[in-house]
């Protein structure tokens, strides 16, 4: 942190003390601006996720038509026992 130094006055501050004060201000609004756009791009893509699954849910394409109640068990994954074998 940058401690604000006085001159022989004690009223007034010490030019370099401000220029690194509002080089500093400078450094933490570009980091703030950086940060909020990375925020609004994050934002950005969980409504597009958020969207995808609304209409994946409402087309009915998350389950299998030929086997109601039984979509999990029409894709099946790697057995238990493949998986406890491998490393």
């Amino acid at each position: 942190m940058i401690s604000v130094g006085t001159s022989s006055d004690e009223g007034s501050v010490d030019p370099s003390t401000v220029k690194a004060m509002k080089e500093l201000i400078s450094q933490l609004t570009s980091a703030l601006q950086a940060a909020e756009a990375r925020e609004r791009r994050t934002d950005d893509q969980h409504a597009g996720m958020n969207a995808q699954l609304d209409r994946l849910l409402a087309s009915g394409g998350i389950f299998d038509s030929t086997c109601p109640g039984d979509a999990h068990k029409s894709h099946p994954g790697p057995s238990l026992a493949r998986r406890r074998s491998q490393p």
